[in-house]
């Protein structure tokens, strides 16, 4: 289009930050990260978890299953606190999973589980009152 003699310019300011810092948030496939989310008190305890899910055959449905696992001292192994699962249709995705721990500190970590695949383990954290 031609802009009329004495006609305002409109300034449109891009930016590439905005657009890196959405794509250093996704994590690679096959890794699970864990962060704290914003809310909550001391003993109740928001988090994210998200991962990368690629699906080998987009025309299909790939379904995932999360799971917050705690770590048990008397059993010497991991058992699950909180699970949640979910699918989508297509060829890559972002997926999250939000628990929440409430009034139970110990050490946790996040799973996620597709069909057909090594599980995938988030780092270890502690959560504590």
């Amino acid at each position: 289009p031609v802009r009329a003699a004495g006609a305002p310019v409109e300034t449109v300011e891009l930016s590439s930050k905005s657009m890196q810092e959405t794509t250093a948030q996704a994590p690679a496939e096959g890794t699970v990260t864990v962060t704290p989310a914003t809310g909550g008190g001391p003993c109740d305890r928001p988090y994210e978890a998200r991962s990368v899910i690629g699906n080998p055959n987009p025309d299909r449905t790939v379904t995932y299953g999360w799971r917050l696992q705690r770590w048990s001292e008397s059993s010497r192994g991991w058992r699950t606190y909180l699970s949640g699962g979910s699918g989508f249709t297509g060829e890559r995705q972002i997926v999250e999973w939000q628990p929440r721990i409430v009034d139970n500190p110990g050490l946790y970590r996040v799973t996620l589980s597709v069909p057909g695949r090594p599980a995938a383990h988030s780092a270890r954290f502690r959560v504590s009152c």
